[in-house]
């Protein structure tokens, strides 16, 4: 294992790694960053692009290269990044490359030039990513162009050191080319490897189904998501080139940024080839581009959660076989139901804490295990319940109860996860995938298959019955979104509205 995993029960536990610094939409961005980098492999005789490779990589072993692109980072974010943190040095570098913009740009009477490179902040600025108060170097954009596609940077303290002394009158930014490169950009703060963990799952469905036609279909349905405004990488292009003539920098694998993927489970084996079909299915969707990527940011953040507790039922070794999430569904109003959904996610929760003292090496005290397990704790059942509340997955936002719900948004994903577009199929096959796939109970058949599977007696976590409402709330709940139509009484049919192909 790697190195810091020694005194990491979170990486011990869950891979390299899911980290309480990432928020929800960092998931994918990172995922896109490693998706679109340059890697050493590449098998033409495939037909595909090189953005997975082709074989089985061991741990630490996969690299790959992405720019850096801090000039162009700088004149987005600097103007709207909190005051405290900001150097004079990246002040001046800021102004001078506004001075350069405006300079190449010609206008009408109406706007000015310096009008134009407003409009043109604005314009990169609207696809904000996180809104929160982070420097300028820490923020991030939606993965819609892939020059709009980040590497984490954070700034070094000897860079604070070292440009604090100077002014913006006496010192010209071209004789500092440090400006743009004395950053950390392998801190795993905000892009902190779970986008990473979602690659090498991908990667490892990939491997397992050896199907040519879902692998073209991922890559270049995730080709054209994650560039579904070339318009911006042209414009963006023009920006970091212009800062980069006037710096004078020589060469473009100077400004590279290499990173190493790391490692993951063999648990989380059991889903991938599920999510790469659930992957091939949602690309397919025809939306607009933004709400697709807010989507499938959920998506991935649900299915990452999902693998972490398959990992943590494995390893507490409880007699279920898979462990299940039962959800209640909003509209439902049985207090039986709600009270199944909370025990359920208390269960989960237990089994996520549990699984950090499996990991317990030999030669480690008792009072070592406790302080390492508090540590892990925000890496473990913590991260789960902030992720799962930022995607709906768990409910209420504050207090107690919290029991597994669904949101609009994660149903129009499991939607176009599981059913392909244009497709549809029967409520109780939908249901029964729901249960498959991601191991969501929600009506009376699946709950009586999970009895079954593992033995359980009804008298001990209730009878199949007290679901039959929670269906019918969840019925509703489709029909509301427009996946619903009813043939008779008895007979629903559930079905994926949008289209074949790209938007």
């Amino acid at each position: 294992m790697p190195r810091d995993d020694e005194k990491n029960l979170a990486i011990r536990t869950y891979g390299h790694r899911i980290f309480e610094g990432q928020t929800l939409p960092e998931y994918l961005l990172e995922f896109a960053l490693v998706f679109l980098a340059d890697k050493p492999e590449k098998d033409p005789s495939l037909g595909s692009s090189g953005r997975f490779p082709t074989r089985r990589v061991a741990k630490g072993e996969l690299e790959y290269s992405t720019d850096a692109r801090i000039g162009l980072k700088r004149f987005i974010f600097f103007e709207r990044s909190k005051q405290q943190n900001r150097l004079k040095i990246d002040q001046y570098a800021y102004q001078e490359m506004r001075k350069l913009l405006e300079g190449k740009i010609e206008c009408d009477d109406d706007l000015t030039a310096t009008q134009a490179v407003d409009i043109i902040q604005e314009l990169f600025y609207g696809y904000n990513a996180v809104l929160l108060n982070r420097s300028w170097f820490a923020q991030s954009l939606l993965p819609v162009s892939r020059m709009l596609i980040f590497p984490e940077a954070m700034r070094r303290s000897a860079r604070n050191r070292s440009f604090r002394r100077y002014g913006v009158d006496n010192i010209d930014v071209r004789d500092l080319p440090e400006v743009d490169t004395e950053f950390d950009f392998n801190s795993y703060l905000f892009l902190a490897r779970g986008g990473e963990v979602y690659y090498l799952h991908v990667l490892t469905g990939l491997l397992q189904t050896q199907d040519a036609e879902l692998r073209y279909s991922i890559e270049e349905g995730l080709s054209q998501l994650f560039d579904s405004r070339p318009e911006l990488s042209r414009l963006a292009y023009w920006i970091q080139h212009t800062w980069d003539e006037y710096m004078g920098y020589d060469g473009h694998n100077e400004r590279k940024i290499t990173k190493t993927c790391q490692w993951i489970p063999t648990e989380y084996e059991i889903r991938a080839s599920y999510t790469c079909r659930e992957l091939a299915s949602f690309l397919q969707a025809r939306m607009d581009a933004l709400q697709k990527i807010e989507l499938l940011s959920l998506g991935v953040v649900i299915q990452i959660l999902r693998m972490m507790h398959d990992r943590a039922g494995a390893l507490v070794k409880r007699t279920i076989t898979r462990p299940a999430w039962i959800v209640h569904v909003p509209g439902c109003a049985s207090n039986d139901v709600k009270s199944l959904a909370t025990r359920s996610y208390q269960q989960c929760e237990d089994d996520l804490f549990g699984a950090l003292y499996t990991q317990k090496h030999p030669n480690e005290s008792p009072d070592e295990l406790r302080e390492m397990v508090a540590k892990a704790a925000h890496n473990a059942h913590l991260l789960f319940r902030k992720l799962g509340k930022a995607a709906g997955l768990v409910v209420p936002p504050k207090g107690s109860n919290m029991r597994f719900s669904v949101s609009e948004d994660l149903l129009k994903f499991f939607v176009l996860a599981l059913i392909e577009p244009g497709e549809k199929m029967l409520l109780s096959d939908f249901l029964s995938k729901l249960y498959e796939h991601f191991g969501i109970i929600i009506g009376s058949s699946e709950f009586s298959a999970y009895q079954e599977e593992n033995q359980i007696n009804s008298s001990a976590i209730g009878d199949s019955s007290l679901l039959r409402a929670n269906e019918e709330a969840f019925k509703d709940m489709l029909k509301a979104c427009g996946f619903l139509r009813d043939l008779s009484d008895a007979t629903a049919i559930v079905e994926n509205p949008f289209g074949g192909g790209q938007q």
